[in-house]
């Protein structure tokens, strides 16, 4: 299991620095490179260097950057249903918090959703 780890982890710095070699053939100066779940790139491009990248075969497509934020959530009194915080709303779709990986915890509450104590 530790070897496929450093399997991934070296692959992935292999596309790190393969995405900061492309960003340099294209005038470009990488600030931050990805390489595990998707291959790129995050630079500062002068308006001149736009068109020229993304007519470059390699490249899928630019996007600017923009910052993304979500709304805080506050576990409810139950604890296995969110809330959102007073005055926000009604209860959200989602029953199981986020992060909740173990599927005995979820079987359980399937368990307890079909006997009618949940809900």
């Amino acid at each position: 299991r530790e070897a496929k780890a450093n399997e991934r982890k070296a692959a992935a710095e292999e596309n790190k620095a393969a995405a900061a070699a492309a960003a340099e053939s294209m005038g470009a100066v990488a600030r931050v490179t990805y390489g595990s779940a998707i291959f790129g790139f995050a630079a500062d491009i002068p308006p001149g260097l736009i068109k020229k990248i993304e007519a470059d075969s390699r490249v899928a497509y630019l996007e600017m950057d923009a910052v993304v934020q979500l709304d805080p959530m506050e576990m409810g009194e139950d604890r296995r249903r969110l809330a959102p915080p007073p005055g926000k709303g009604s209860d959200p779709p989602q029953t199981i918090p986020w992060g909740i990986t173990r599927v005995k915890e979820e079987q359980e509450l399937l368990k307890i959703t079909k006997a009618g104590k949940l809900g």
